[in-house]
């Protein structure tokens, strides 16, 4: 005895929309891993570029400047300075000094630089 007008899928289609689900799945949890990873690469950039900054200002907040080159390992990253008078030739007969300060953080195997340059006036 046959039965007519069966509705429903065969095992094979079932299979077929699963393997094609399952692909799918993968696809988006791939996707977001990889904006965690990025996630987490862009806050250890914001990180090193805050301590940089906290560096910097604490620097150009000085009112005297001289030529100097400093690593100070401060636990958890370490800070290059480098200060140094610049177009000294240039500034002789000005009432001011020009100074350029390069300022790298290191933190693991991740290296943050800020470089700017200060005036300050002639004592």
């Amino acid at each position: 005895m046959k039965i007519k007008n069966m509705h429903g899928f065969t095992l094979l289609e079932v299979l077929v929309a699963v393997c094609i689900l399952s692909i799918g799945i993968v696809s988006i949890i791939m996707l977001f891993s990889g904006s965690l990873r990025s996630l987490n690469t862009t806050k250890e950039h914001l990180d090193l570029a805050i301590l940089a900054t906290a560096e910097m200002r604490a620097i150009l907040s000085l009112d005297n400047l001289e030529n100097s080159k400093e690593t100070i390992d401060r636990g958890d990253y370490i800070v290059d300075k480098t200060i140094e008078e610049v177009y000294i030739e240039k500034t002789q007969e000005l009432p001011f000094r020009i100074f350029k300060i390069i300022l790298k953080i290191k933190k693991g195997n991740k290296i943050f630089t800020l470089k700017t340059e200060k005036i300050i006036q002639k004592s």
